[in-house]
């Protein structure tokens, strides 16, 4: 869709913007843990590249980033969000298999992992992102069992949200690869992984 092309010439213009390329495909939560790690700013936003979520929704998240040391989690079940159109029945239902999964393996107490817009304080974005290892799909899961494991404050916030009919996922291929991912992540916090501080 030309994104990064436009992405290329903006971050031309503006020095602010800057335009980061991997030579291979290696995942999204890879990509994701490269851009937040070269953030600089008070506050890092997260979104899908899509807009699901419209980007005006920001505006509420920061009235309550209140803490350097705090995640704000859009999430698309609880009251107050708004879904305009939802996905096909079995893509929401392999998302809620996949939510409930991780909330069991990982001891955590999300309705919704998945939902491509999250707002991280400075500290919590360094911390995270500086440990967060898993490279696929997986990675929400993994940031959110981070954010419990180093006591930062996390909080959802409804969201609206539009399925975008555009997506690249292969579910299935995706799906086996992300439940194998959270058994991943409880190793790596068993094996010690998450007290080291990631190469890149």
């Amino acid at each position: 869709d030309h994104t990064r092309e436009q992405v290329k010439q903006i971050s031309a213009r503006v020095p602010r913007i800057q335009y980061l390329k991997s030579e291979s495909n290696r995942g999204k939560g890879y990509a994701i843990r490269q851009g937040m790690l070269l953030s600089r700013g008070q506050f890092s936003l997260l979104t899908d590249a899509d807009l699901s979520t419209p980007i005006r929704e920001l505006d509420k998240f920061l009235t309550k980033m209140t803490s350097p040391e705090k995640i704000l989690i859009g999430n698309r079940k609880m009251p107050g969000s708004q879904i305009i159109q939802r996905q096909d029945r079995f893509r929401e239902n392999m998302g809620k298999v996949f939510t409930l999964t991780g909330n069991v393996i990982l001891g955590l107490k999300h309705s919704d992992f998945t939902c491509g817009f999250k707002v991280f304080g400075a500290q919590a974005r360094q911390k995270v992102f500086s440990v967060q290892k898993i490279n696929g799909w997986a990675y929400d899961a993994e940031i959110l069992f981070l954010a419990k494991k180093f006591g930062f404050q996390s909080e959802d916030i409804p969201v609206i949200w539009e399925n975008s009919e555009t997506t690249k996922v292969k579910l299935l291929s995706a799906s086996l690869v992300s439940f194998s991912d959270l058994l991943k992540i409880r190793w790596n916090d068993l094996s010690g992984k998450y007290n080291r501080i990631t190469r890149h």
